[in-house]
C-alpha cells in the first residue's frame, strides 16, 4: 500500500485514475459481448441491488448511523474551527439528517447515462501498489469489492479525489488527473474493439458537476479516516460504536484541519451543506466566481498563505466547479482552465 497520511503524491494518484478507467472500461466490453449472464425477470428486483453505491437511501440503517455520526463529528470540530464561517458548523449538522436522501439523488442510477460497473469504495486504503528498484509506482490493483455497482463514472471519480488525494495534488493536479483517465477510458475501450460511444471529456467534465455533491460528501465523511496516523489508526470495529459513543480519531489533527478549511468554504459556497429544506442543484445553479475566489482567498489568508496560493487554488479547484456559460469571455484565460 501507498502511505497515506498525506495523500497519494502525482504519480501515485495518476496511476490509480488510468486504472479506474481501465476497470471501467472492462466491463463495457463483457456487457456488449454478453459474457454476463441473462438475468431472468423474477431475478430482476436482485440485481437491483447492484445499482445501489454507499450512499443510497437502502444502505442499512447502522451504515448510515456511522455515517451521519462522521458528519455530527465534524460539525462538532468545526465549530472550533475560527478559520471558517460559523454557519458552516450548524449548516453540516442539518446536513446530516438529509445525508443519504441527498447522497442517493447524487448517485441515482440513469438508464441514459454513460454507466460502468464502480468499484464502489475507491479509496487508498483499498488500493495496493507494485514498485521499481527506485520505488516508482509501476502498477495498481483494487480490493475489497463489496461495494461494486452499475452506475456513473464519477462515483469513483469523485470518491477517489474526496477521499484520498494529497491536498497539493487535489489543488494543482486536477484537470490532468481527468484528462489521464479520459484517455485511458478511450484508448481501453478501443483496444477491447468496444461499440459503445466513448464518453468526452467535455461530456466527463459535465457528469462531474452534475453528481459533484459525491466528492464533497466523501471529503467530509471518509477523508479523515485516510488522514489518520499510524498511532491513531483503528480497526473499523474499534471506529464504531464503544459504550455507545462514537469514537472518532483524527478530526482534530493538523493535516485534516487544513484541508478541510479549505474544502468547507468551497463545498459551502456551491450548496453542499446547504440548508436541507432548500433544493441543492449543483449543475443548474449559478454562481459567481469573483465570490468564490474572495472564499478562497480569504481562507488562503486566514492560513497565512499568500494570495498566489490561493490564485493557483483557484485555477485547480474553481474552473473544475463552476460552471460559467455566457460570462466565460469574462473571464482572463489564465484563470478558466476548463
Amino acid at each position: 500500500m501507498a502511505e497515506h497520511k498525506a495523500g497519494p503524491d502525482l504519480a501515485h494518484s495518476l496511476l490509480v485514475m488510468r486504472n479506474i478507467a481501465r476497470f471501467h472500461a472492462s466491463p463495457i466490453a463483457l456487457r456488449e459481448k454478453r459474457i454476463f449472464f441473462v438475468v431472468k425477470s423474477q431475478d430482476q428486483k436482485e440485481l437491483m441491488k447492484y445499482k445501489k453505491g454507499i450512499f443510497h437511501k437502502d444502505q442499512p440503517t447502522s451504515w448510515k448511523e456511522m455515517y451521519s455520526e462522521n458528519l455530527r463529528t465534524l460539525a462538532d470540530e468545526t465549530v472550533n474551527w475560527s478559520e471558517l464561517d460559523p454557519k458552516i458548523p450548524m449548516k453540516i449538522r442539518k446536513l446530516s439528517d438529509v445525508l443519504f436522501e441527498k447522497g442517493d439523488g447524487a448517485t441515482a442510477y440513469r438508464e441514459d447515462d454513460f454507466n460502468v460497473l464502480n468499484h464502489g469504495d475507491a479509496w487508498i486504503n483499498n488500493m495496493m501498489f507494485r514498485y521499481d528498484e527506485d520505488h516508482n509506482p509501476i502498477d495498481h490493483m483494487f480490493v475489497d469489492f463489496q461495494f461494486c455497482h452499475w452506475g456513473s463514472p464519477a462515483e469513483d471519480i469523485l470518491y477517489f479525489i474526496g477521499t484520498s488525494l494529497a491536498d497539493d495534488v487535489r489543488i494543482q493536479h486536477r484537470d490532468l488527473l481527468l484528462r489521464n483517465y479520459q484517455a485511458s477510458l478511450t484508448s481501453t475501450m478501443a483496444e477491447l474493439k468496444c461499440k459503445t460511444e466513448e464518453l468526452s471529456f467535455d461530456k466527463l467534465q459535465q457528469t462531474l458537476k452534475e453528481r459533484a455533491f459525491c466528492e464533497a460528501i466523501a471529503a467530509m465523511t471518509v477523508l479523515v479516516a485516510a488522514l489518520l496516523g499510524k498511532e491513531d489508526k483503528m480497526k473499523l470495529d474499534e471506529i464504531l460504536r464503544s459504550g455507545g459513543a462514537f469514537i472518532k480519531p483524527g478530526y482534530d489533527g493538523r493535516a485534516f484541519k487544513t484541508t478541510m478549511t479549505r474544502l468547507l468554504p468551497l463545498y459551502d459556497s456551491m450548496g453542499a451543506v446547504a440548508d436541507p429544506n432548500n433544493p441543492f442543484h449543483w449543475y443548474h445553479a449559478r454562481y459567481h466566481v469573483k465570490t468564490a475566489l474572495s472564499v478562497l482567498l480569504f481562507s488562503d489568508y486566514k492560513l497565512g498563505k499568500t494570495s498566489g496560493v490561493g490564485m493557483t487554488y483557484f485555477r485547480g479547484r474553481i474552473s473544475d466547479y463552476i460552471f460559467v456559460h455566457e460570462d466565460r469571455t469574462a473571464i482572463s484565460p489564465n484563470i478558466h482552465n476548463f
